[in-house]
């Protein structure tokens, strides 16, 4: 009988690099608000990436550290997607948890954002957007909080899906490399 690998747990790795990233995230939030209300207008398109930067990036160090773990043995596409999924949820339950008090105790500072959302779009883009759902009614609907979580969480996911495969497949080729 062959003897089944033990399972390692991702917790203890998920839980450093979700907290990472749960600051991370809302670093960079901060700094995209501050540059907003500063500037009068919104941030350029490549500072609005640095979130998603940041959430790649804890992602990427968490399945890394976790191979560590794996010193002797192959390691299984599950384990590695466990790593990355716990990670992107403690990440995300953080920025979540930011998000929500940050709305519910500035108000005059979400409606100031709000304001300077909307002006930066013509007349022409207003009218065509009223027939479409708006963020900014969907944002009202769920809460700042909750549609923060899923749109972390909803990339996290997509990035710990591809990163396991990667992740995964070099740490097994390195198992297996023919000696010289």
């Amino acid at each position: 009988m062959s003897e089944q690998p033990t399972l390692i747990s991702p917790l203890g790795t998920a839980l450093r690099y979700g907290t990472l990233m749960g600051i991370l995230l809302i670093s960079s939030t901060y700094f995209i608000q501050d540059y907003t209300l500063t500037n009068k207008k919104p941030a350029p398109d490549f500072v609005n990436v640095f979130p998603l930067i940041m959430l790649l990036l804890a992602v990427l160090l968490a399945m890394i550290k976790h191979t560590k773990k794996f010193a002797c043995r192959t390691i299984r596409f599950t384990e590695m997607l466990g790593a990355g999924i716990i990670t992107t949820f403690i990440g995300a339950f953080i920025l979540a948890f930011y998000m929500f008090m940050y709305s519910a105790f500035n108000e005059e500072t979400m409606k100031q954002l709000d304001e300077i959302g909307k002006s930066s779009f013509t007349s022409n883009q207003i009218k065509a957007a009223e027939n479409i759902v708006s963020p900014s009614n969907i944002l009202k609907s769920l809460g700042l909080g909750m549609a923060s979580f899923g749109v972390v969480f909803f990339f996290g996911f997509i990035s710990s899906f591809v990163f396991s495969m990667i992740v995964r497949t070099f740490h097994n080729m390195k198992l297996v490399e023919p000696d010289k």
